[in-house]
């Protein structure tokens, strides 16, 4: 078998290091429940809590409970910001039938 020179080498400790940058992280949104995946497509959809919570039903501190962990777990502060990243990510994301 021939061998290819790239014209540089790497140390053991250097090959594991790159190893672990290019192994994939989860996404966010592959973090989330079943739940909160229920309620983030109707975030998406840019449904209110009142809305949520009927259409889940659920009551609207649940449904708030369920924006508070989405947001914690993807790392923002909005639901503006989480649609942008959310949509970014994952834009063949199923949003359901409003869309």
């Amino acid at each position: 078998m021939l061998g290819v020179d790239f014209g540089f080498h790497m140390a053991p400790h250097e090959i594991k290091s790159a190893e672990h940058t290019l192994t994939p992280t989860p996404t966010p949104i592959s973090l989330l429940t079943r739940r909160e995946g229920d309620v983030l497509k109707l975030v998406l959809q840019a449904r209110s809590d009142k809305e949520i919570a009927n259409d889940l039903g659920i009551s609207r501190h649940t449904v708030k409970s369920h924006v508070s962990s989405i947001l914690r777990k993807c790392k923002v502060r909005t639901r503006m910001e989480l649609a942008c990243i959310v949509l970014a990510r994952a834009p063949h994301i199923d949003l359901g039938p409003k869309f």
